[in-house]
């Protein structure tokens, strides 16, 4: 299988879009690594936050070596090594006292595996081209979440106005907040991946991402559509939609 991508990101209202993502695939387009930094704690922070974990990962994948994953336990591996890196960028950020935050949501795809990593309330999702249904692989790291956990009536959550948008778990604040969650499982050719911001997923609803990822359309448009969606529905925060095809190699 090969592997193809598409993003488009948009400042929306705001005078500076603090998200940050990268995608980048080898050679062969045998490996591909995404991932999205929705900053945070003020404007030049923020951006000053997400810029540095997209530079930091990119010299990370730059400098791992490809054999990583032809080896026994590459899942392991991998992950190890994704401890050390958010760490290292954890550290980095706060001793440049940046006084901003980010999210860090990371995909990496090789062999007929995906690889998932999340802090925060960015979002992973999986299409599976034959069900034709979308997935949410990520679980937010949030105040709604965890009132959701709780067993809170919604409405009861939507009304708090002040706690609904805070996140509970960031790089560049703490080391005590810093901690990622992994994910892993199986893909294969006909599924498609969706990274976002939350200011994507707002006010775009599952039925219309499904809708948009299995038309028969170029993902550069698919990732654009996605982004004007979330306009024209009245998102006001940065936006930012990566998404990523899986295909038969040849």
């Amino acid at each position: 299988m090969i592997y193809e991508y598409a993003k488009w990101t948009d400042a929306g209202q705001h005078p500076v879009n603090q998200d940050s993502c990268i995608c980048i695939v080898s050679e062969d387009k045998k490996i591909l690594f995404a991932a999205v930094a929705d900053g945070m704690g003020g404007i030049q922070g923020g951006k000053r936050a997400s810029s540095v974990i997209a530079d930091e990962i990119t010299e990370w994948f730059n400098d791992t070596p490809r054999d990583m994953f032809d080896r026994e336990n590459p899942i392991d591996e991998l992950t190890d090594a994704w401890e050390v890196l958010i760490e290292h960028i954890n550290m980095q950020l706060l001793e440049d006292d940046i006084a901003g935050g980010s999210t860090l949501t990371m995909l990496m795809l090789f062999h007929n595996i995906y690889v998932a990593a999340n802090i925060g309330d960015s979002r992973i999702y999986q299409y599976d081209g034959a069900e034709r249904n979308l997935y949410q692989l990520t679980k937010d790291h949030s105040w709604i979440q965890e009132q959701l956990d709780a067993g809170v009536n919604p409405a009861i959550i939507e009304a708090n106005t002040y706690l609904k948008n805070r996140i509970t778990r960031c790089l560049g604040v703490s080391r005590e907040f810093s901690r990622a969650d992994y994910y892993a499982g199986k893909i294969k050719e006909g599924d498609k991946f969706l990274i976002c911001s939350d200011g994507l997923r707002h006010t775009v609803r599952v039925s219309e991402f499904i809708e948009m990822l299995q038309a028969e359309t170029d993902i550069r448009d698919t990732a654009r559509n996605m982004v004007i969606k979330a306009k024209e529905n009245g998102e006001k925060d940065n936006i930012t939609a990566v998404v990523i095809s899986i295909q038969k190699d040849g």
